[in-house]
């Protein structure tokens, strides 16, 4: 598995370096940071940010005892996400640790042909835009896993021995099932950098072959997640939507100097935030 891992990220880190090394013609930057979407953007995600640091600090976990670790019955839960209860593995928990974190790296390389031009103000740009949707998607993702605490499918697996469940059982990590971060984060990481490659250079060969390399890295996660006994497959569908959403979304509300994201506030205490084209 860690071969495969490697020939895997290689290949992905070919396409990119060789792409932005054979595409040498000027082209021009698609995205401009702009102060109201930007100080939406960014107070969204610190605020979030900080919900997580203070649910941290005060949300008890409710932590099962023994026996009702040991009472759990896989039947307790929906047909959809059952199969879920069967798998418990280790080593595919590792191995999805390592793909995370594989495409926590990926995006790092969009640098290279900005530091080749010496763009500085288009690194910046790139750079909070990531922080942007890596805060949104992280701190939406963390935040939700304290207010459910949905306990994670090993727990059910009764293969597993009653030593081990009640081990687990009191660790914080068993009630942190719902979404999934490493699927979450994995699919922001892949939808980021595939969708800023495209804006940059548009649709060719190469930028399909890195949205397909990418996002099959980011569903491998997911699988892994899912094999691993982690998650349930509504934990991983959820947390691809939503790193997705991040990814997608944070480029393409920079995408023109025209595009604003505003908010907009009524009489009558009426809220509400447009964004026009």
């Amino acid at each position: 598995m860690n071969s495969f891992k490697n020939i895997f990220f290689f290949t992905l880190f070919c396409v990119i370096s060789y792409h932005t090394s054979y595409t040498q013609e000027k082209i021009s930057f698609p995205y401009h940071l702009n102060y109201s979407t930007d100080i939406l953007l960014l107070s969204g995600g610190i605020s979030l940010a900080l919900s997580y640091q203070y649910l941290n600090n005060s949300e008890t976990i409710r932590y099962l005892s023994q026996n009702e670790i040991l009472k759990l019955d896989r039947n307790q839960i929906n047909s959809f996400d059952r199969s879920a209860t069967n798998y418990w593995s280790t080593e595919l928990e590792k191995t999805s640790d390592y793909i995370r974190d594989g495409l926590q790296t990926i995006p790092a390389l969009l640098v290279i042909p900005v530091i080749e031009n010496k763009s500085w103000n288009n690194l910046f740009t790139l750079g909070i835009m990531y922080i942007e949707g890596y805060l949104i998607n992280s701190g939406l993702t963390n935040t939700t896993k304290l207010i459910v605490q949905r306990k994670r499918p090993y727990l059910y697996n009764t293969n597993i021995s009653d030593d081990m469940r009640i081990e687990l059982g009191a660790e914080e990590g068993s009630y942190k099932s719902f979404f999934s971060g490493h699927t979450s984060g994995s699919f922001y990481n892949a939808v980021f950098i595939s969708k800023v490659f495209t804006d940059i250079y548009g649709k060719n060969t190469w930028t399909y072959l890195l949205w397909g390399i990418s996002l099959s890295a980011a569903s491998t996660t997911g699988y892994l997640r899912y094999k691993s006994g982690y998650h349930y497959p509504t934990d991983i569908l959820v947390g691809a939507i939503v790193g997705s959403v991040a990814g997608y979304f944070v480029p393409v509300l920079h995408k023109s100097a025209n595009n604003k994201l505003s908010v907009i506030i009524k009489p009558n205490n009426q809220y509400g935030i447009a964004y026009t084209f």
